[in-house]
């Protein structure tokens, strides 16, 4: 059995439809037309349901998934030669940005000089887009802000803790309350896990600041801060307050809440030995801190 028709296949249920899985692939929806009906007689049972345009995975199918995506990962793997520790191939990492440049880009550094034959795939992404690919098994390791629910499935370990901030502009003179009553606040988005930590925050001191834009980007929000377009409260991540942005940072009175850095991955992964050895690296780095 072929496992790029497997990878067809998957691709197929992924996307919803043969036109857009065969797109995502490079090739035409005939030819994966044709390995889905080998795959078909293979296995003898039917894999798909079309109906018009779209494909969905028969109950045959979802069954076998599992094994399917496992067939694939370790072909993959194996493209990058043998270890019998099983720390060869290739690793997908997710990370949101704020732990992008700074932690996950020195494990990744580390990881791959000490072990040659892995290759770090790297996506950045929200903390509920990273945690939703997990989970699908779309990545294999993600560090995101700490979900507010946990999942069996999951190994989740807590990274670091950022307290919150008031972020203003350096020439700001008074005090954190007065300022977020009555100057423009400029929210992280309070549908975000980040952002939700801050709306507890606000929620729990009874401040209902005047907001004027709401972001799920961290790093754009401390630009338009430094810009003078408000204030705003922020996790003190490692990368907050650089040369090029003008912001005064100011601790909070009364503070109890802080955005919690984990990483994320299935247990039940095949790659569970390099999501070890990643994770412990980021573990390491951060004893070095």
């Amino acid at each position: 059995m072929d496992s790029r028709f497997l990878q067809s296949l998957i691709a197929v249920i992924e996307h919803g439809s043969i036109a857009e899985a065969a797109r995502s692939l490079n090739l035409t929806p005939a030819a994966i037309g044709q390995r889905i009906r080998t795959l078909e007689s293979d296995l003898n049972t039917e894999l798909l349901i079309r109906t018009g345009h779209k494909a969905r995975p028969t109950e045959s199918c979802i069954q076998l998934l599992p094994q399917m995506r496992e067939i694939v990962l370790k072909c993959q793997d194996l493209e990058f030669g043998w270890d019998p520790k099983g720390l060869s191939g290739v690793l997908r990492v997710g990370a949101i940005s704020t732990a992008l440049t700074g932690l996950v880009s020195s494990a990744i550094r580390e990881v791959t000089q000490g072990y040659p034959q892995m290759q770090i795939h790297l996506f950045p992404g929200t903390s509920k887009e990273l945690h939703r690919q997990v989970t699908d098994g779309d990545l294999d390791l993600a560090v995101i802000v700490s979900p507010p629910t946990t999942e069996k499935l999951l190994f989740i370990e807590a990274l670091y803790r950022e307290p919150l901030v008031l972020i203003t502009p350096d020439s700001a003179s008074t005090t954190p309350e007065s300022m977020l009553r009555t100057e423009p606040f400029i929210a992280y988005d309070p549908t975000s896990w980040g952002g939700l930590i801050i709306q507890k925050y606000l929620d729990r001191k009874g401040l209902k600041p005047n907001v004027i834009s709401v972001l799920d980007s961290p790093e754009t929000i401390a630009y338009l801060v430094g810009e003078g377009l408000g204030v705003s409260i922020m996790p003190d991540w490692g990368g907050l307050n650089t040369p090029t942005r003008k912001l005064r940072l100011i601790p909070l009175p009364d503070l109890s809440e802080q955005r919690v850095i984990s990483t994320i991955y299935r247990h039940d992964s095949p790659r569970i030995k390099k999501m070890e050895l990643f994770n412990a690296m980021l573990k390491k780095l951060m004893r070095k801190r």
